[in-house]
């Protein structure tokens, strides 16, 4: 009886290391492996060390022999970590940042369901509370990903604006929120579409452009450093032709931003306050709430220069 119990004793120790040798860490390395074998990629996003309900998931359901079981013929296993008490390489946790943003996670423990090529098609957040729980967004993930395929091999069968239209279903179907994992699928689309009949091409394109605007904006103009310096860029780039709407409102903000934050007198404030007349200009629906912040702002005139003048007093002086 004693070395029945001892056997059970070791065999309990032993599992969860077997468990933990299932989930690799290298999402890169994960897929990979999912190419090889044929499988898809369930990404688990956790906080290991501060996260309850990262370690109530790990420990009492993802590394469980029902679910490895289950994942078994199914996924390629990762998990993407972002511990506080232990300190990853740093190699391991820029690719960790990187992974958490490429997949817009903002919450822990996240998990992902992936192709091969890293495009998402469901998953769950927060903790749930068992297996059954557990599975259910996951198989509804794997059907996801099955029928997609499916259907991007039947739409391969066909040609010219056909083949187009259903590859744009396709496109359609993802949900919103993993739309930007998709890249093959819309590459494949953008480069069909020659007449942009489904709207995607100029749609990306304008995408691209605000986000090159957007990376110009954040290696250019650095909104702590002093406004003389600051306003004359953003002025710069404002004067651009063909500047995204989405783009020349974030600057227009922005500028109104500094000129009230750097007002002195009253003159100063009016000055910034047209500012927001160039911002109805690029939201017009925006119409009723830009005239009541104008109205905020003349409102407390008083109290923003008297607030500027105490915050400037209190820095320190420049040598």
């Amino acid at each position: 009886m004693t070395q029945y119990t001892t056997l059970i004793a070791l065999a309990a120790c032993i599992a969860p290391a077997f468990a933990a040798d299932v989930w690799l860490t290298d999402l890169d390395e994960a897929k990979k492996k999912a190419t090889a074998e044929n499988k898809a990629v369930l990404v688990e996003f956790s906080g290991s060390d501060w996260c309850s309900y990262s370690r109530n998931l790990r420990k009492k359901i993802m590394t469980k022999p029902e679910f490895l079981k289950y994942a078994a013929d199914k996924f390629v296993l990762v998990n993407i970590d972002f511990p506080r008490k232990t300190k990853l390489p740093e190699a391991q946790a820029k690719k960790n940042q990187a992974w958490s943003q490429e997949y817009n996670v903002d919450s822990f423990p996240t998990v992902i369901v992936l192709d091969s090529d890293g495009a998402a098609y469901g998953g769950f957040s927060g903790g749930l509370p068992d297996f059954a729980a557990v599975k259910a967004p996951l198989d509804e993930a794997f059907r996801n990903m099955k029928n997609s395929k499916a259907a991007v091999a039947i739409a391969n069968k066909l040609s010219g604006d056909d083949k187009i239209l259903i590859l744009q279903q396709i496109y359609n179907a993802v949900p919103e929120e993993y739309r930007d994992s998709h890249t093959a699928l819309l590459k494949n689309i953008t480069e069909l579409d020659k007449k942009d009949i489904t709207g995607l091409v100029s749609k990306t394109n304008r995408e691209n452009e605000l986000k090159a605007l957007k990376q110009r904006i954040q290696n250019e103009i650095d909104p702590e450093k002093p406004a003389a310096e600051t306003l004359p860029k953003i002025d710069a780039i404002l004067a651009e032709p063909k500047l995204p709407q989405e783009g020349r409102l974030a600057l227009l903000q922005l500028k109104l931003q500094l000129m009230l934050q750097e007002a002195s007198n009253e003159e100063e404030i009016d000055r910034a306050l047209g500012v927001i007349n160039d911002i109805l200009k690029v939201r017009p629906e925006l119409s009723a709430q830009l005239q009541q912040l104008k109205k905020n702002i003349q409102d407390n005139k008083d109290e923003l220069l008297e607030s500027n003048k105490t915050r400037k007093a209190a820095q320190p002086k420049a040598n």
